[in-house]
């Protein structure tokens, strides 16, 4: 096992200690990927007409509403279910 970060008798097991450093190890490649391709303009985007985007706004606000509508049950579901407490 090893030391945990914040107190000196606290331990994480090994899955968490893994899966804690893929979480940084995404959100780091998340920022290097953002950095990257700042500059790349939207080629695409650009092509597209504009009954194109109308449909490409109407999508996004559907799966907006759809992502939105699963973190709120998900956060529910974690209130209630509480799969990180000790008891």
């Amino acid at each position: 096992m090893q030391q945990g970060p914040c107190l000196m008798h606290c331990y994480c097991s090994p899955q968490t200690y893994v899966l804690a450093h893929l979480c940084l190890g995404y959100a780091i490649a998340c920022v290097i990927y953002l950095l990257l391709t700042k500059s790349l303009g939207t080629p695409f985007k650009d092509s597209l007409t504009e009954a194109q985007m109308r449909i490409k706004r109407h999508s996004v606000r559907k799966r907006g509403y759809a992502f939105l509508m699963s973190s709120i049950l998900s956060a529910a579901l974690l209130a209630w279910w509480k799969p990180l407490s000790d008891s």
